[in-house]
C-alpha cells in the first residue's frame, strides 16, 4: 500500500477527529493514549494508528496489508475496546499472498 495515501487518510480523520464528534474525546481518551495502548498490546505502529482514527470517528474500516499479528493482540485489542464501551471490534482476515485484512467495525 502507498505510504502517501496511508498518511492521506490519516491526516484526513485526524482533522475529523477534532470536530465534536470525536469518540474518544467523549470517554476522555487521547488519540495518543489509544494508540499507545493498542502498540503496547501488540498491534503494529501503523494498524494501531489507523484503528484508533476509526474508533476515534465512528467509522467502518479495512485496509490490506502484511504486517504481522498475533491472535493474542486482536483480542487484546477488542478487550479494550469493549472496556471503554466502544460499539466496534477489530477483525483480522488472512487472505492471498500472506496478505492480511484488517476490519473496524460495529459490535454485534
Amino acid at each position: 500500500m502507498d505510504t502517501e495515501f496511508i498518511l492521506n487518510v490519516l491526516l484526513k480523520y485526524r482533522r475529523m477527529g477534532d470536530q465534536k464528534f470525536s469518540k474518544l474525546a467523549e470517554i476522555q481518551m487521547t488519540e495518543k493514549q489509544a494508540h499507545d495502548e493498542l502498540v503496547k498490546i501488540g498491534i503494529p505502529e501503523l494498524d494501531a494508528g489507523l484503528i484508533t482514527d476509526c474508533l476515534n470517528v465512528g467509522k467502518f474500516c479495512s485496509w490490506l496489508n502484511t504486517d504481522t499479528v498475533t491472535p493474542e493482540a486482536v483480542a487484546g485489542a477488542n478487550a479494550l475496546i469493549a472496556s471503554k464501551n466502544l460499539a466496534a471490534e477489530v477483525k483480522v482476515t488472512r487472505a492471498r499472498f500472506d496478505k492480511l485484512i484488517w476490519e473496524v467495525a460495529r459490535r454485534k
